[in-house]
């Protein structure tokens, strides 16, 4: 993930409650990689509109302007 644009600038995700957040969260922290994603804590919004503050992992690396992701869903670019 990298910081909006604007409004308009979306990114498509799944929201979890955890259990065990200080265990899963070491878990996926070593998964994700320290060279190449950060953990940051921002907010997220529901289709219904509700919000709630969501970890997410941050690309660390530049990223050229034609990798963006226009419909901020990855896995369906």
């Amino acid at each position: 993930m990298r910081l909006p644009r604007g409004p308009e600038d979306l990114v498509t995700g799944e929201l979890y409650k955890l259990h065990q957040p200080s265990k899963t969260l070491e878990v996926l922290d070593a998964y994700e990689g320290p060279h190449h994603y950060r953990r940051e804590l921002h907010r997220a919004t529901l289709e219904t509109g509700q919000a709630y503050r969501a970890w997410v992992y941050m690309y660390r690396q530049p990223r050229p302007e034609h990798c963006h992701v226009v419909s901020g869903d990855w896995p369906a670019s």
